[in-house]
């Protein structure tokens, strides 16, 4: 796959007041099958990633390599979160950081449309690959 899109996170040295460097939680392929979805717990408010069980096996290696991880941006990380999009050279092509508990409504109205349009914008040329 050419494109991916990444989330990181980014953890403040409470002593410094410094950030730390950008930790990769999430690299999925942009596929046509890869959505938004808003998932509420009992503890957060939460986007999610989220592509057909098909297209997580062919690309992901679920379920035999699957192990739980963070799959979206948290409405209460005690950290910054940044969204990434990368070419196949791995050059960031759009980055949007988000503050530390940046919120619920803040997701939704924002970060949520964010992706959705970076997602709009770069599905279609993304998945010509997948035409042979």
């Amino acid at each position: 796959m050419a494109f991916v899109i990444k989330i990181y996170v980014q953890w403040k040295d409470w002593e410094t007041g410094r950030y730390g460097k950008p930790a990769c939680h999430l690299a999925w392929p942009i596929v046509d099958s890869i959505k938004v979805e808003e998932v509420w717990s009992t503890e957060s408010f939460h986007l999610n990633l989220e592509m057909d069980w098909a297209d997580k096996e062919k690309y992901l290696g679920f379920p035999s390599h699957y192990r739980h991880q963070n799959q979206g941006i948290y409405d209460g990380a005690n950290c910054r979160q940044i969204i990434s999009l990368h070419d196949d050279r791995n050059k960031v092509m759009k980055q949007l950081v988000i503050k530390e508990r940046p919120g619920e409504k803040y997701l939704r109205k924002v970060v949520r449309p964010w992706i959705e349009h970076v997602l709009d914008y770069i599905k279609p040329v993304a998945c010509i690959g997948e035409l042979d």
